[in-house]
């Protein structure tokens, strides 16, 4: 059984601002919609990329240039970690809650577009991470409703914007592929599998220092680490896009530079699963979910991945920086993790619904 995709969101930053106002009072409501859109979210631990969908339909392939505030041209509209940044034609830089009000074309695989506003922008606990609050129009009662859905409380569920895009098909040789991109941008609703990655410390803008023993240092971009990551979340042991996960099961993960680090439990509770790269399982010690089928799914399509040439878990892994030093980043494991037996025990009994 595998998880159901969930589909990206990559924006065209188009058209209007007006400041000192409230989004509703500004207008926008009165312009006409492309297309009919409803919003679904389908987030969760393990199963979701993005946490959006319209429809079913992939909202893919915007683009941050042309944007424009009250008409007037923005140039060299950037995303710089996850604030937007911009000039305007006198060179006063535009950043951060200058882009609240910002309305923008979202276009979808079927050649669609819809319309999308920013109506709020604030700073989460960690200073690094700006979250946005992300509405679309809905054309059935020309209300404006959250891209990401609602919190419990009924509040909209914000976004963290994340350079380049995602490849969200499942059992491709691109399938679950980070795209990088200057131009194009994703929402990853917060609780999908991507702002999951961010919060956990894999920040995709930032390097980390790494070094060997014999004294030799170079930088580590994260952005491989979230990949790697995104990955893990997801259980894509074949790097294709496809999970064999589900919605419950605890994770235990960490890396060698430190960010996350190794987690003690209760004996019998953690459980060795996998190491993993930007491109899937480096190689593969047990499965989190469904374990006959994750199984069989991996013999058919990346045995390579069970016959490693080193021990999984093992002191020869391209993990330790002795060895994985040389070693490119989507060829080496940069993360290794356990999932919680009990857990997965719980949920293949019936016993857990989360």
């Amino acid at each position: 059984m595998h998880a159901t995709k969930s589909l990206g969101l990559v924006l065209t930053m188009m058209v209007a601002w007006a400041g000192g106002c409230s989004p509703e009072e500004r207008g926008f409501e009165e312009e006409e919609e492309t297309s009919d859109v409803r919003a679904a979210v389908m987030s969760g631990n393990g199963t979701s990329v993005n946490g959006t969908s319209v429809n079913g339909t992939s909202i893919n392939g915007t683009s941050i240039n042309g944007t424009s505030i009250n008409g007037t041209s923005i140039n060299g509209t950037t995303l710089n970690g996850t604030l937007l940044v911009g000039f305007s034609l006198g060179g006063l830089m535009i950043k951060g809650p200058a882009f609240i009000g910002t309305q923008m074309n979202a276009h979808l695989d079927d050649g669609s577009v819809i319309k999308v506003r920013i109506d709020d922008i604030d700073m989460s606990l960690d200073p690094e991470i700006f979250l946005y609050t992300v509405k679309y129009k809905d054309k059935a009662d020309g209300k404006w409703k959250s891209i990401c859905g609602n919190e419990p409380s009924g509040q909209p569920r914000k976004a963290i914007p994340l350079r380049g895009v995602w490849d969200y098909s499942e059992a491709t040789p691109t399938g679950g592929a980070h795209i990088d991109s200057s131009s194009l941008f994703t929402f990853a609703c917060e609780g999908s599998t991507l702002a999951k990655c961010v919060n956990l410390g894999y920040k995709p803008w930032k390097v980390v220092n790494e070094c060997n023993k014999s004294g030799s240092c170079h930088d580590v971009s994260l952005s491989e680490a979230h990949q790697a990551c995104v990955r893990m979340v997801r259980a894509d042991y074949c790097g294709d896009g496809m999970s064999h996960t589900t919605n419950g099961i605890s994770i235990n993960l960490w890396d060698p530079f430190k960010i996350q680090k190794q987690k003690a439990g209760v004996p019998g509770q953690w459980a060795s699963e996998a190491e993993w790269s930007p491109t899937g399982a480096i190689c593969i010690e047990g499965y989190r979910f469904h374990e006959e089928a994750a199984k069989s799914y991996v013999e058919l399509r990346c045995p390579e991945r069970i016959d490693a040439s080193f021990a999984c878990f093992g002191g020869q892994s391209t993990f330790d920086p002795k060895y994985g030093y040389p070693v490119p980043l989507d060829e080496r494991s940069l993360l290794r993790n356990e999932y919680d037996a009990n857990d997965k025990a719980a949920v293949i009994g019936g016993g857990r619904e989360d």
